[in-house]
């Protein structure tokens, strides 16, 4: 079954879920199953989003966006990562009212659908399970021939895992605070509990956060900086290359790198030997590459004109 398939099948399933929990809230004025259903609402959206840039990022590259449409899904990930953080924050401040104002019991009906949430949640964790861990596997990330590479999509999907995973969490802890609240004595764990799932929250976000937040603000690749700066040197000592200049290399999306730069070459220098081989040694760590060559004028020209 395909991936998008797979996500439209299971935010369908959330969306009943929060249609159930609107209505019982609804009908039965229970101010708690109508916030729950907020909340999982919110999630629905934020997988909705993932799903609408995931179909995005598969057109052709265009004269408008000559990289191709990748970023969709890595400005999918970091607005998702942020809404997590909000998330967090809002569980932060939920907590602390619950310290200074504690809460005794629970309805009987947001237990019962925080356990069907956590089995729909279970199995949304196994559909999405290999975009749990974030990072990049073995293999050159930024070679477009490489299989097997960290890509925009897996920030995609690892956003949609992350919501999944908090919606699951959130879930347990509203089934244990229930049950500590049958016994009094542990009752006054409720705001620890919600303080450490924040923090975990916000633990569990950062990564992709701050490397989409890197993406998109378009920072030189970290990982092949070493790399870029051993190939600029490389290039200095190429037939007629007098130095390289404007240097500015960049991350598309994970596993896309590219570059600009200004070569200045003598005068007599072969110009396309000159871009041959600055390809040739950028080739296995830049997917695209624009260079500029300046060539200097003739000694002639700086010579004084002899008097007639």
């Amino acid at each position: 079954m395909r991936e998008s398939t797979t996500l439209t099948c299971f935010i369908g399933m959330w969306g009943s879920l929060t249609v159930f929990s609107m209505v019982w809230g609804l009908w039965t004025y229970n101010t708690e199953l109508i916030t729950d259903a907020l909340h999982t609402a919110f999630h629905c959206a934020a997988l909705v989003s993932c799903m609408v840039a995931m179909d995005l990022s598969k057109r052709p590259p265009s004269t408008q966006f000559s990289y191709g449409y990748d970023r969709y899904e890595v400005l999918t990930g970091f607005t998702n990562a942020v809404f997590v953080v909000f998330v967090s924050l809002f569980m932060f401040f939920h907590a602390i009212h619950h310290f200074v104002t504690p809460r005794h019991e629970l309805s009987a009906g947001i237990v019962t659908i925080s356990a069907v949430r956590i089995l729909a949640d279970v199995f949304g964790v196994l559909l999405f399970y290999p975009y749990a861990v974030y990072g990049y596997v073995k293999g050159n990330r930024h070679a477009p021939n490489t299989s097997k590479v960290w890509t925009s999509h897996h920030d995609n999907m690892h956003a949609v895992f992350l919501h999944i995973i908090c919606d699951l969490l959130s879930s347990a802890h509203t089934i244990i605070v229930s049950n500590l609240f049958h016994n009094r004595s542990w009752s006054h764990l409720d705001p620890f509990i919600s303080f450490g799932l924040a923090g975990l929250f916000i633990y569990l976000v950062t990564p992709l956060c701050l490397n989409t937040g890197k993406i998109l603000l378009q920072t030189s690749p970290s990982d092949i900086r070493s790399v870029i700066d051993k190939c600029l040197r490389e290039a200095t000592f190429f037939e007629g290359v007098l130095e390289t200049r404007h240097e500015h290399f960049w991350t598309v999306s994970p596993g896309k790198a590219v570059g600009t730069l200004t070569v200045r070459v003598r005068n007599d220098a072969d110009e396309q030997a000159t871009v041959a081989n600055l390809f040739r040694i950028f080739a296995p760590h830049i997917w695209q590459l624009t260079v500029q060559v300046e060539k200097d004028p003739p000694i002639e020209w700086f010579l004084p004109v002899p008097a007639t």
